[in-house]
């Protein structure tokens, strides 16, 4: 199933699972922003409104113990076509020259 998700739905998504896990490891918003080094009032307007700058979310992840999760988020995959590894193309080859000594 292809559900759609707008990006505030997907950063309150975030927002709430990491609230989850905070919450599971009996951490306060407090405690939490010593061991990131993320300030207070940043993490709260995280969790309530899913506002967060990439580099504080790296670090509050981190502070979690999960950056290698976070790391392999969006790690390349391959991707088989329809026709097999036969249809892909050979290495591109560049036109050489300029246009102006091309006969168009």
């Amino acid at each position: 199933m292809n559900i759609l998700y707008s990006p505030k739905d997907i950063l309150l998504r975030i927002a709430g699972n990491l609230k989850h896990q905070r919450l599971l490891r009996n951490t306060s918003q407090k405690e939490l922003s010593m061991q990131s080094g993320v300030p207070l009032a940043t993490i709260r307007l995280f969790e309530q409104k899913g506002k967060i700058s990439l580099s504080n979310l790296v670090r509050i992840v981190m502070a979690f113990g999960e950056e290698e999760a976070l790391v392999r988020l969006l790690e390349p995959v391959e991707v088989q076509t329809l026709f097999g590894d036969e249809s892909r193309p050979g290495k591109r080859i560049r036109a050489t020259g300029s246009r102006k000594d091309r006969n168009v």
